[in-house]
């Protein structure tokens, strides 16, 4: 992280090098400063669809809205999950046909 913020310093209008500061921020966990990164440089470069993808990456790894940590616990909730009966209904539900 050293290295992306020296180079900042010395090109501080270089998107580029702040969305590999973006990047970095969400590999080591702190999704929060990934999103405002990105959102600072959208604001500035807003049809960069890297930038775009790179904000949509960090929306993925939030939290659950239950807390704690990105990626901690079970992920409840998805589309899948929602379509998915029971554990135990479909043989109950075959052998009825």
């Amino acid at each position: 992280m050293d290295i992306v913020d020296q180079e900042i310093a010395h090109a501080p209008k270089d998107m580029d090098i702040r969305a590999w500061r973006a990047r970095v921020l969400m590999w080591s966990g702190k999704i929060a400063e990934a999103e405002r990164e990105y959102l600072e440089i959208l604001a500035i470069v807003p049809n960069d669809p890297d930038n775009w993808m790179g904000l949509a990456n960090v929306y993925s790894r939030e939290a659950p809205s239950g807390g704690g940590e990105a990626g901690s616990g079970p992920r409840r909730g998805t589309r899948s999950e929602a379509r998915r009966p029971p554990r135990g209904t479909r043989s109950r539900v075959a052998s009825r046909t």
